[in-house]
């Protein structure tokens, strides 16, 4: 049996892409951090503290903060589903690459399979439900909103002023500040924007890999791989560790890969019983019209469905 990983570069692509989205989802928190702040310095000298001024003033501050949320969404929008695009094109172009190794030449992926593969991520297809990026990404937004009215009502039962009250607003919203969130763990306001960029960039990762090679009669499996950083959860050592299906250590048959868990790293092998020299003469037998006609016919079903 042979593990290979031509998907090596895609790897490091998925990397960069999850790094280069971190610096860029931390500059949308902070650019709308920058006007939230000084709104809220303006109220420095403020000393009117009737309850209709301050019912006034956080009504007006979180509208503020509204639009700052909206500045992000559409920002992460765009960011997201340009992700998942580059992230599907790229897997597929290094399956041609692949392929073009074994002896398949001049063959370059259909693009309705790539477009179809970024609609079933974008619109939850391919988790089900009713998860939709948009509605991820509004949920978010309501969630930071509700933690924003949950600082002032606390504020207010504690009896701090109109400034104290706005000063925590401005220290959760700040993309900079730890805080201690709901799993006991630290988080920033921009947590669930940038476990939602990861997810869905490993997503269109896996997808792609599988897509690309799902229907290759030369491939019989695949193998997990962790990342083998200390973090990696017990689920993921399992699935790297278990022989489930009796091929081996961490080997899925190719209908049976499970998707990565949300903010999962872990990366993939294809696996096949032949080696590159005896692909090498199935491909070309092919091409001849002298190979086996079982194969040839697994050869040429496998081209159909993807170019």
């Amino acid at each position: 049996m042979y593990v290979s990983d031509p998907f090596i570069e895609a790897e490091q692509y998925r990397n960069n892409l999850m790094l280069q989205s971190e610096a860029e989802i931390r500059k949308f928190y902070e650019h709308s951090y920058v006007i939230i702040s000084n709104r809220i310095d303006r109220l420095s000298d403020r000393t009117d503290e009737s309850s209709v001024a301050r019912r006034l003033y956080f009504e007006e501050l979180k509208g503020e903060i509204q639009q700052q949320l909206n500045y992000i969404d559409g920002n992460l929008n765009t960011l997201i589903t340009g992700n998942v695009n580059d992230m599907i094109g790229y897997t597929m172009s290094v399956n041609s690459a692949y392929l073009n190794q074994l002896g398949f030449n001049y063959y370059t992926t259909n693009p309705a399979i790539i477009a179809d593969m970024s609609n079933r991520i974008l619109t939850g297809q391919l988790y089900g439900g009713n998860w939709t990026l948009s509605n991820a990404i509004w949920n978010n937004s309501t969630a930071i909103q509700g933690e924003i009215s949950r600082i002032i009502s606390r504020g207010i039962l504690q009896g701090q002023s109109t400034y104290q009250i706005a000063k925590k607003i401005e220290k959760y919203v700040n993309p900079n500040y730890s805080r201690v969130v709901a799993s006991g763990t630290r988080g920033r306001v921009d947590y669930n924007a940038q476990r939602l960029t990861r997810t869905t960039i490993q997503h269109a990762y896996q997808e792609a890999f599988v897509r690309a090679t799902q229907s290759n009669p030369f491939i019989i499996g695949y193998k997990w791989e962790t990342s083998g950083a200390a973090n990696v959860c017990q689920l993921c050592m399992d699935r790297e560790t278990t022989d489930e299906y009796g091929l081996g250590e961490g080997v899925f048959p190719k209908d049976d890969l499970p998707l990565d868990h949300p903010n999962g790293n872990c990366t993939f092998s294809i696996v096949s019983v032949y080696s590159e020299d005896e692909i090498h003469d199935m491909v070309d037998d092919w091409e001849n019209n002298t190979g086996d006609s079982e194969m040839d016919g697994d050869i040429q079903y496998f081209i159909d469905d993807l170019f």
